[in-house]
């Protein structure tokens, strides 16, 4: 079996979605909102359920190629080939409207909650679109991540010159993030740069085979370089809102992002060629989705957390569990459904359709 094969090629370049890569994003969005459980509880209602925490902490496992993931995935699954303004403007309405459009909606809601004047929730919504983009790191990120590919692959055909372009600048986005504190990270353009190298690296493995043999080895090598560093008590780094990577961790980075990144999508070919429970269907619903479940999954952890936070405040055992696998199953059946609704006619301009 090959990671690409001729076939594979032929539906990239007719733009027919794989379902082994929508299953990858279903995996990847579910990873996503475990990982930001214990982050909600705390911030918005100042709780440190320690159930909780354990739960999320299990993301340990996976901080270090998850987000780096989504943006390959993007690389493989995108086309460059578009002239500069199509490729732009399908770019901002698929990524950045969507981002802009749920984070004014939800910041009116929390304002006018909050018994904030018009004026002041105008002008705070206006700034956060303009500077941020509705205030969620990843889209904005990707837009900017996209354009700089677009770019890069076009100064030069070489595959090697391209590679260093691409990491001058994730080096260069490292540097401005833990170096420029003063300089406002518009549009998130520094998490832009760093992980522009993996958008580059999906468009590359269209053109790459990759045995089952070699597949399973990377997973192993994922694996094994995982717990050694877990039992070493070496970080490990991870770009996400909160980037934690230095320029000796780069490395390190990418050797745990490109081997997590093929076990993912060794286990998303397998999930689907293995079809247990309709277990594919599912995940190829909620991959297509992700941007919608990213994009929502904040606001219902805030109504069912909110819903069961003296259970969570008591800390009981039985309880907390079975509560925590409620609003995990409460979060993401609420956003496939809102996702259903998006996609219906008079809706689907808010996802760029």
């Amino acid at each position: 079996m090959k990671i690409i094969n001729s076939m594979e090629r032929d539906f990239a370049k007719m733009s027919v979605r794989l379902p082994y890569m929508d299953v990858a994003k279903g995996i990847l969005i579910l990873m996503v909102v475990w990982s930001h459980f214990a982050l909600m509880e705390r911030v918005c209602y100042g709780v440190d359920n320690k159930y909780v925490i354990a739960f999320t902490n299990i993301k340990i496992t996976w901080i270090s190629f998850f987000m780096p993931a989504f943006f390959f995935i993007t690389g493989y699954c995108s086309s460059f080939d578009k002239k500069i303004v199509l490729f732009l403007t399908k770019g901002f309405s698929t990524i950045v409207l969507p981002s802009i459009i749920v984070s004014v909606i939800t910041q009116c809601v929390d304002y006018i909650h909050m018994g904030m004047s018009l004026t002041w929730s105008g002008k705070t919504i206006i700034k956060s679109v303009l500077l941020n983009a509705g205030n969620e790191w990843f889209l904005p990120s990707l837009f900017i991540g996209r354009i700089l590919c677009f770019f890069g692959i076009r100064l030069t055909k070489s595959l090697m010159m391209q590679g260093i372009i691409m990491i001058v600048i994730c080096i260069g986005g490292v540097y401005l993030y833990n170096n420029t504190p003063g300089l406002y990270n518009f549009w998130f353009f520094k998490h832009a740069f760093m992980v522009t190298f993996f958008i580059w690296l999906g468009i590359v493995f269209k053109r790459v085979t990759l045995t089952i043999k070699k597949q399973m080895a990377f997973a192993v090598g994922y694996i094994l370089l995982f717990v050694s560093l877990y039992f070493l008590h070496i970080h490990i780094p991870y770009i996400t809102n909160k980037t934690a990577l230095s320029f000796s961790e780069l490395p390190l980075l990418l050797a745990l992002s490109f081997t997590g990144i093929v076990l993912i999508l060794g286990l998303s070919k397998v999930v689907t060629r293995y079809n247990v429970c309709h277990s594919v269907d599912i995940l190829k619903y909620i991959g297509k989705n992700s941007i919608v479940i990213y994009l929502l999954h904040f606001g219902f952890y805030r109504i069912y957390i909110y819903m069961f936070l003296d259970v969570l405040r008591n800390e009981n055992f039985v309880q907390s569990w079975l509560v925590i696998c409620l609003i995990l199953l409460l979060n993401i059946l609420s956003c496939c459904i809102m996702a259903w609704v998006l996609n219906k006619r008079y809706f689907r301009w808010i996802l760029g359709k």
